[in-house]
């Protein structure tokens, strides 16, 4: 079991109760749970799987959370970076040599940015 099932299992078996709040909204588990699936049908169509390098850019918002979760179960390698890191250190996106960059804004919108990687560290490698 993933850390991302792990909470997911928790979240579900809480139900509608608030499980967290962003910007004066409530979300419940069943909203989180349903969201990662989402997630991670959306990252599949996006090509993104098991071993791909990725940065995700965002805040702490509902959707970014879902992404988070979803890149877990995905068993994605990623960096998660707030855009004001990414932004003074503009450096670590070779460091990380991401495959894809997402960036998640706060209200929800994601865009999805491929990269051309150079070649992988031995010890990433699928």
């Amino acid at each position: 079991m993933s850390a991302a099932d792990f909470i997911l299992e928790r979240l579900a078996a809480h139900g509608d109760q608030p499980s967290f709040f962003w910007r004066g909204d409530t979300y419940d588990g069943h909203w989180l749970v349903q969201q990662v699936q989402k997630d991670v049908d959306f990252l599949s169509r996006e090509g993104i799987a098991q071993g791909s390098v990725v940065i995700l850019k965002g805040d702490y918002s509902p959707r970014n959370i879902s992404l988070l979760l979803a890149l877990i179960q995905q068993r994605a390698i990623f960096a998660p970076l707030l855009p004001s890191t990414l932004a003074k250190s503009p450096s670590l996106v070779p460091l990380v040599n991401p495959a894809f960059q997402i960036d998640g804004a706060s209200d929800g919108e994601v865009v999805i940015h491929k990269h051309t990687q150079t070649e992988l560290h031995p010890l990433i490698r699928i």
